[in-house]
């Protein structure tokens, strides 16, 4: 399954896509999805009542649609010539035109985890155990690092006896992910045929911190202190480099 994607594109080099919520829309077969052109007759002003109804939408889901949101967008500034201001040269013209913007924010629910415990009593081998859940409710602390767990650890508890435990299959989600991917790029034309551009690229831009599932998804009550505590960041296919990256470029094209 795959997300519907919206795709509208507005004057001034200006464009914006995002998925209206979390919810999935149509089975996907040989990796193609769904994809819903708006028509270009949407108003801008139109523009951010139609993102805020997406984003209400996005916080309206449950909690088991694992809602996700992603906005992007593409803008030309409207400055130089051929554009919407300083299209007459100068100074100011040759400075500020030319120049595109690009935006990834993606906002990602935390992945679902199973709590597990030690599998001495259950005498199956080659089955994993999972943990008694000893509390109706389990609360959400919040806590990152040594000694501040992100939910109650002592609403777990081992099993000592031969059975399964009580608590679900991937009963808790982990940390959400919120990350903004930021790009400034700017064309000169070297000659008729000639084209030098310059890119500038980040990624984590906010280097904002993207935080795992505590104990990096082993989450088991036989780990004592470590026991649904969070002590490293989740891998985002970057190398595993989670801070904000500047990477720069230049592409010549003929």
């Amino acid at each position: 399954m795959k997300l519907a994607h919206f795709l509208t594109r507005w004057g001034e080099g200006f464009s914006r896509s995002w998925p209206p919520h979390g919810r999935r829309i149509t089975f996907v077969r040989q990796g193609e999805g769904t994809q819903i052109r708006v028509a270009s007759i949407l108003r801008r002003r139109r523009f951010l009542a139609v993102c805020l109804l997406s984003f209400c939408a996005f916080l309206r889901q449950p909690a088991a649609a694992a809602p996700n949101l992603a906005i992007t967008n593409i803008w030309e500034l409207p400055f130089g010539r051929g554009r919407r201001w300083m299209s007459s040269g100068g100074v100011a013209s040759a400075v500020l035109g030319g120049w595109q913007v690009n935006n990834i924010l993606s906002l990602i629910s935390g992945p679902p985890f199973t709590v597990y415990a030690d599998g001495t009593s259950l005498n199956l081998p080659g089955s994993t155990q999972q943990a008694d859940q000893v509390k109706s409710q389990v609360t959400k602390l919040g806590g990152i690092g040594p000694g501040t767990p992100f939910y109650d650890p002592t609403a777990f508890a081992e099993v000592t006896e031969a059975r399964f435990g009580t608590s679900g299959f991937n009963l808790l989600r982990g940390p959400g992910i919120v990350n903004w991917d930021f790009g400034l790029f700017r064309e000169f034309k070297l000659s008729e045929r000639m084209k030098l551009q310059f890119r500038m690229e980040s990624f984590n831009f906010s280097n904002t911190p993207h935080f795992a599932t505590p104990e990096d998804g082993n989450t088991s009550v036989s780990d004592g202190s470590d026991f649904m505590v969070i002590n490293s960041v989740t891998n985002l296919a970057r190398e595993g480099i989670d801070e904000r990256q500047f990477r720069f470029g230049l592409r010549i094209s003929f």
